[in-house]
């Protein structure tokens, strides 16, 4: 089955251009349509500029027409580089990471926005670039949900009807999401479960998912390469078709999985008028 996945790590594994097309090569002969490649930095890394990210940016349009670059946590962004970042034409950025920054709160201290982090997500929507709110707190997420008339992007996270945690999504959170006709990227990552996951784990996730909310706004956001632990049973894409099947197995429709796997985030990259990697 084919697959898109709206979080990979890889350029915090690699830069090495022979990797990363190797890299890519394997995922698209796994049948992967997109994976959205992030380029993450910590607030404040001096070796954070323009020019690294657009060598970078560079770089993954280079060694494949499936990797599409985004931006991990947005701190660097000033009055200054601003106008020059938007050349670059991200697909989307999450705001945060970690930590709260000069844009807004993140998941484990809930800041609010900035008047600086207020203009930033006016300029973004202006130039066709989503706002990735994977990592925002609640208090910064439903300030944004205000802010913002386009759907709503979640690329990476939990959900807190498996464990309540400061990375997951509330029910409330969900229903904003699903509103707006946005999307969410499932993560991979134990933490958000607080236990041991594994395909069975991750299946049965999707079928809660899919019997309470709409099953058009739910993806896969796996955040391989970024993630500490992974599940039991697996360990990258080639693994994936061991979710597929226990989907299949539990009854769920074929074109459901379908939509999930792949067909609900290519219809996100479709229908933004930016998109200049198809």
């Amino acid at each position: 089955m084919e697959f898109c996945d709206a979080h990979n790590d890889i350029l915090h594994v690699t830069r090495n251009e022979e990797e990363l097309k190797k890299y890519f090569d394997k995922q698209k002969k796994n049948n992967a349509k997109k994976i959205f490649c992030a380029y993450y930095s910590q607030n404040d890394d001096a070796n954070v500029n323009i020019n690294d990210i657009t060598y970078c940016f560079n770089l993954i349009k280079k060694i494949s027409n499936i990797a599409i670059p985004t931006i991990e946590n947005s701190w660097f962004l000033t009055p200054e580089n601003l106008e020059e970042f938007i050349k670059l034409k991200p697909f989307c950025c999450t705001l945060t990471h970690t930590k709260s920054n000069n844009l807004c709160g993140d998941a484990f201290d809930d800041n609010g926005f900035t008047d600086w982090g207020k203009e930033v997500v006016k300029i973004f929507e202006q130039n066709d670039i989503l706002v990735d709110t994977a990592h925002m707190g609640e208090k910064s997420f439903f300030e944004f949900a205000d802010m913002t008339t386009k759907p709503i992007f979640n690329s990476h996270c939990g959900f807190d009807f498996e464990f309540v945690y400061p990375r997951n999504l509330s029910n409330e959170q969900i229903k904003i999401i699903e509103e707006s006709k946005g999307y969410i990227g499932l993560a991979f990552y134990p933490k958000f479960f607080n236990k041991s996951i594994n395909s069975k784990t991750l299946a049965d996730t999707i079928i809660k998912f899919c019997d309470n909310y709409d099953y058009k706004i739910l993806g896969l956001g796996t955040d391989f390469n970024g993630i500490q632990m992974y599940p039991e049973d697996i360990k990258d894409y080639n693994d994936l078709i061991k979710v597929e099947n226990e989907l299949l197995n539990k009854g769920l429709n074929k074109t459901i999985v379908e939509r999930i796997f792949s067909i609900n985030l290519l219809d996100k990259i479709n229908k933004n008028k930016y998109y200049a990697f198809a």
